[in-house]
């Protein structure tokens, strides 16, 4: 997946259109931003890293002002270090994209991002009242918009909602409501229609707005793909009843949790001791006792329950926000914070039964699990002061259970990243595989890429059949076809014509078959469930020149095949 992200960035700085000349399913911010990118620094994936470094820190530093403004510097430190140490940098299973430095799309990872900036933009306007800051809301709103359904979804619904109730309790009269919700929406239109207009200098209007909606066409006219086991399982819909009661028993755990450390805080509130070394005491003795039955706890379910948790907590900061809706100073600090909580929920949406750290996690958990740290943390003490006075004990337990919970996500990474070591690439665009002790791939890639500088022209473009667009980009070769290979996603959205006829109209000469295998999705994979008729055209009119590794698409393991049209005349 992660090659499309380097590859298309690159055409685009070459002086391609999206759309016009590449199909792409998400929205356009991402790439141009990356497009701009490699323009201004040359395209290398190190670049492309190194942007996107830059992004976590300032992200790290906006969800340390959110929740400093929201709760205070411990808690905010602790949620950037949650941020840092278990989702920016993670690898908790076999594929390396999910992660914010290289994701499988940047589209979902900027998303967040932009979330959080908009979010920071509406803790600012809540102190300010400035009606730019509306605009700087809006405008960033329109750029979510421009990236991912799951992240424009939850910021557009959350961030909306925020603005409305800031606007709201300032008390003024309706000409002036309306103008500040017009200016929201007006601002927010300003992206998209930009991107509009740049696209219709490209293609037909009506191709233009595809272009624009596109994402959200297909998101609502994919249902058969949306239903397919895949994301059933991403979901938890495959298993309804057994997940439900799972989620309801982690939350069980969580509120045990909590209630174990108000006793242990309750009994030792009197204590006339050295406090500062009891809690030092209490906060080894829980990381100890973690360290033990570390084997046995399940870290990765962990964040199972946060939909009860956020909904409950949500239910909360309602009743809390109701009942002071005269209490500016309150309100400063709870409305960015219901708008967390709902923007948090609605991004689980699409994990909503099945919530956990790794694969689509970590992004769509984030959010979330920051909040309810920080519920963990800061706001549960708030409570507990009022019933048992000071909370200083349970404190140093909660932030000894967030620093177990940081150590054991961040050490699992670490022990995975152990097994990549093996470069592929050159110079700049070099990335790490796994050791050929553990897969033959990254040797197999390599000996390919050399077969390809060697035998054919510096201009030379070839086809990546199904997708495989990393080997494109790692030879700097661009595809002829313009679905970029022929993925579930264009079978799925465009029917497998679209793509046969673009190989029949511009037949390459080149043509890589790099194995791929299909998992959860119904189908065997491609020219076994999907394809057959690409594939048999492509055999038909190509003759095997390389194989390096297996060969594709037997299950047999990974291989790449390079084809040579048998014709210089272009087939029928």
């Amino acid at each position: 997946d992660f090659g499309l992200q380097a590859y298309v960035p690159w055409q685009l700085s070459e002086g391609q259109t999206l759309h016009a000349d590449i199909v792409y399913f998400t929205g356009p911010f991402s790439v141009y931003l990356h497009a701009l990118v490699f323009k201004v620094f040359g395209a290398s994936i190190m670049i492309l890293s190194l942007f996107n470094l830059f992004l976590i820190a300032c992200l790290a530093w906006l969800i340390y002002s959110i929740f400093q403004k929201s709760a205070d510097s411990t808690t905010a430190f602790l949620c950037a270090l949650i941020f840092v140490l278990v989702f920016a940098f993670g690898q908790y299973s076999r594929g390396g994209n999910f992660n914010f430095v290289n994701p499988y799309v940047y589209e979902l990872t900027h998303g967040v991002f932009l979330s959080f900036l908009a979010l920071y933009q509406l803790q600012k306007y809540m102190v300010t009242r400035n009606p730019g800051r509306i605009i700087a809301i809006g405008v960033t709103l329109g750029a979510v918009f421009l990236t991912k359904p799951e992240a424009s979804l939850a910021a557009i619904t959350a961030i909306t909602i925020g603005v409305f109730l800031a606007v709201y309790i300032e008390n003024v009269p309706k000409r002036v409501f309306i103008k500040k919700v017009f200016l929201l929406f007006a601002s927010m239109s300003g992206l998209p229609l930009a991107f509009l207009l740049y696209f219709s200098m490209h293609m037909p209007m009506i191709d233009a707005i595809k272009g624009v909606l596109g994402q959200w066409l297909y998101v609502v006219g994919s249902s058969a793909f949306r239903n397919m086991d895949y994301y059933k399982w991403i979901r938890g819909t495959d298993d309804i009843s057994g997940n439900t009661l799972t989620m309801v028993l982690y939350g069980i755990i969580f509120i045990a949790t909590v209630g174990s450390a108000f006793i242990i805080n309750h009994r030792l509130r009197k204590f006339s001791g050295n406090t500062t070394l009891l809690n030092i005491l209490i906060g080894l003795i829980v990381i100890g006792l973690s360290t033990v039955f570390y084997s046995r706890i399940p870290f990765g379910e962990a964040l199972k329950p946060l939909p009860l948790l956020l909904l409950g907590f949500g239910i909360y900061l309602f009743i809390v926000i109701k009942a002071n809706l005269q209490h500016r100073e309150l309100l400063t600090q709870k409305i960015p914070l219901i708008t967390l909580v709902v923007f948090s929920f609605v991004l689980l949406f699409k994990m909503i039964l099945n919530v956990h750290v790794y694969h689509y996690g970590f992004a769509l958990a984030m959010p979330a699990t920051l909040v309810i740290a920080a519920v963990f943390f800061y706001e549960i003490p708030l409570w507990i002061k009022k019933v048992s006075g000071p909370t200083h004990y349970y404190r140093s337990i909660a932030g000894a259970l967030i620093l177990v919970f940081i150590f054991s996500h961040a050490s699992l990474s670490y022990r995975i990243y152990q097994l990549n070591g093996y470069p592929v690439g050159k110079g700049k665009d070099v990335i790490q595989d796994y050791w050929l002790e553990l897969s033959p791939r990254g040797k197999i890639f390599n000996q390919a890429l050399k077969f390809i500088d060697q035998e054919m022209g510096p201009d030379q473009a070839f086809a990546t059949i199904p997708n495989a667009n990393m080997l494109n980009y790692q030879a700097k070769r661009k595809s002829p076809l313009k679905t970029l290979g022929y993925t579930l996603g264009t079978w799925q959205f465009l029917g497998e014509s679209y793509t046969l006829d673009l190989l029949k109209q511009n037949p390459p000469l080149y043509i890589a078959f790099v194995d791929r295998y299909v998992i959860g999705f119904g189908v065997q994979g491609f020219s076994r469930g999907y394809g057959m008729e690409i594939y048999s055209w492509i055999l038909q009119n190509y003759k095997t020149i390389r194989l390096f590794g297996k060969m594709p698409f037997a299950k047999k393991g990974f291989g790449i095949q390079i084809l040579k049209r048998r014709s210089s005349t272009p087939p029928d």
